[in-house]
């Protein structure tokens, strides 16, 4: 990140010009990369398709009238956000999505996503971790 501010479009417009002279490498690079994908995700998952009236399709369709545990409900949730990661994340490339009920947590769903990003000129493995939290109904991307 650039002192703090992400590494999308508007932290880089806040940056100024001698932050943006300077280009992290290697791992921090990677890092900074997969920290802004990250936000990205969250953001896209957690909103609504229809809610973007310049975008109608950006986010997840509402699942509000469905069982949160049922197996047909884990699969088209599955789907809707590998879609959704493919067309509106395209730095990441999804490989796997694994999506389990909590043991702990009845109403929680736990997502793993095996991908990877073209950074440095080569492909690198990312892994992202997120949760499901049927409470609200909102991800949270750890």
């Amino acid at each position: 990140m650039i002192d703090g501010e992400s590494v999308g479009l508007f932290g880089r417009l806040k940056a100024t010009s001698k932050q943006l002279r300077r280009k992290p490498r290697g791992e921090k690079r990677v890092a900074e990369q997969v920290t802004a994908i990250k936000q990205q995700i969250r953001i896209l998952l957690n909103s609504r398709k229809g809610s973007s009236a310049s975008t109608p399709e950006f986010g997840l369709a509402d699942f509000n009238d469905a069982a949160i545990g049922s197996s047909d409900m884990v699969s088209t949730i599955v789907e809707d956000v590998r879609h959704a990661i493919a067309r509106y994340e395209p730095r990441l490339v999804v490989e796997h999505i694994q999506c389990a009920p909590n043991q702990d947590l009845p109403l929680v769903l736990d997502f793993h996503i095996t991908g990877h990003i073209l950074a440095e000129d080569a492909a690198q493995k990312v892994e992202i971790d997120m949760v499901l939290n049927g409470f609200d109904r909102r991800y949270t991307v750890l």
